[in-house]
């Protein structure tokens, strides 16, 4: 426990630090702080349990009322220490393999122990919670951070609305005067300008936060894993799966964002925007299980991941198809099997 509580100060101490900092510097130093200020709360609970990552996320917030605000150590408390301790403590939650023992005389079946003793325990064989879900879990954190932000900026849907025009308008103005473009920009065009950015920024803001979660999750796993202190096995990312109704959730999710108005859309863009971004994920998973162990794999990979770069939208929407697809696709991982490689440097 002295362990977990000197970590955990020590994480909290950082990440205030950093989360502090994000607010006086310029904007890429802006946005290479914030990205990075749950990286200790994460190194902290997958080293220390996720009570190190609690403790952290709490001297974290504590110092930031202290020094600033309480709105400061709210949002603190909000942003940082409840979405990495959730998620550390389910990627540390795991379950014990079922030991059988010793048939009873004049038993007919064996009897199965439901609490082994530690003797008997396999460490290695521990069922660890699955990956797909905590990304699913890291999806709900964000959208409901998404959902908030969007409340800090505008009480209501009808200010959020002006905010954007008035904001569009500018940078029309000062970026784009007339005559710069050839013609110009009526007001029905930045309406429907207006409108499309309303919705799109939900889901942008989700993608986002959900982006730096799972970016320091993986990180700070690197970094222990390197160190040899990382307090679990390193999963197979590539393996990754979503419960059978999430594409299903995307679907009603896309369909409820172009369909309602309001508060209620804005929501549906956030999930969508999540979901989106997990499939993203997911057919980049698939693509990395089926050429594992291929010579031609590197080539491939940098293949993707700069096409991605060039083609942007059009090829995300390609991966995310890929992720849809695999249950009735050739490039199903169940079905390829691929020879050499390794799990560990798949990921």
């Amino acid at each position: 426990m002295q362990r977990q509580f000197l970590f955990g100060i020590a994480a909290g101490l950082m990440s205030m630090a950093a989360f502090a900092t994000a607010a006086s510097v310029s904007a890429p130093a802006l946005l290479f702080f914030i990205i990075l200020t749950p990286l200790p709360i994460f190194l902290a609970g997958f080293s220390a349990g996720w009570q190190a990552a609690t403790i952290a996320g709490l001297t974290g917030a504590i110092l930031m009322t202290l020094v600033s605000s309480p709105l400061s150590g709210g949002a603190f408390a909000a942003t940082q220490l409840l979405p990495a301790a959730l998620l550390c403590y389910l990627a540390l939650l795991y379950r014990e393999p079922l030991v059988p023992t010793l048939e009873e005389p004049g038993d007919s079946k064996p009897v199965v122990s439901t609490n082994p003793a530690p003797d008997q325990r396999e460490p290695d064989k521990r069922e660890w919670y699955p990956m797909g879900w905590i990304v699913l879990w890291a999806v709900a954190i964000a959208i409901v951070l998404s959902i908030i932000t969007l409340a800090v900026l505008a009480p209501d849907f009808g200010t959020l609305k002006t905010m954007l025009r008035e904001r569009l308008d500018t940078f029309i103005d000062t970026q784009m005067p007339q005559g710069t473009t050839g013609k110009t920009i009526s007001d029905q065009d930045r309406d429907i300008m207006t409108q499309v950015t309303l919705y799109l920024l939900p889901g942008a803001i989700t993608i986002t936060i959900l982006s730096s979660l799972l970016f320091n999750m993986w990180f700070a796993g690197r970094l222990l894993r390197a160190g040899g202190y990382l307090s679990r096995p390193w999963p197979d990312l590539s393996a990754i799966t979503y419960p059978a109704g999430t594409p299903l959730a995307l679907t009603l999710s896309l369909i409820a964002a172009w369909t309602l108005e309001g508060i209620p859309g804005l929501a549906a863009s956030a999930a969508a925007g999540g979901l989106f971004f997990a499939y993203v994920l997911l057919g980049l998973a698939i693509i990395h299980h089926i050429t594992r162990g291929q010579e031609w794999r590197s080539f491939a990979l940098i293949g993707v991941y700069l096409s991605l770069i060039i083609f942007n939208s059009a090829f995300l929407i390609l991966i995310v198809l890929i992720g849809l697809a695999e249950p009735i696709s050739p490039l199903r991982r169940d079905f390829i099997k691929t020879s050499g490689g390794s799990a560990d440097n798949d990921n």
